[in-house]
């Protein structure tokens, strides 16, 4: 291997795939402003070790608007979701509008939806 193809690597290895989006005009709108200065004491209740395929769901109002939140670890075995992970992993499902959901590293899924009805 050349010493340009170890850099690639190299470099390849600090960044992070991300995947999926928004979701579309179909969804019901939210509203971005109240959302994202809310994710640091809703990651407060999402940071910890998640089991494979566990996803952890929970409901918050952000104003009125009903927001669904929802990590899941796609990894093999445990792995450890930290605070700076969290924040910035929620921050581009609640700067959409209407919510989305993001896939990092293949190895977490993370997104926020509106919710049509109450928490509860």
């Amino acid at each position: 291997m050349k010493l340009f193809d170890l850099s690639i690597l190299a470099i390849l290895s600090y960044t992070t795939t991300v995947q999926c989006g928004c979701f579309d005009e179909t969804s019901p709108l939210g509203n971005p402003s109240l959302a994202v200065p809310a994710i640091p004491n809703l990651c407060k209740n999402m940071v910890g070790v998640y089991a494979p395929k566990a996803p952890i769901y929970s409901c918050h109002y952000m104003g009125q608007i009903p927001y669904e939140v929802w990590v899941a670890s796609l990894a093999p075995n445990n792995i450890t979701l930290t605070m700076n992970q969290c924040v910035q992993y929620l921050k581009p499902a609640l700067e959409c509008q209407r919510g989305g959901e993001f896939t990092y590293n293949g190895l977490w899924r993370i997104g926020a939806s509106i919710n049509i009805s109450p928490c509860g």
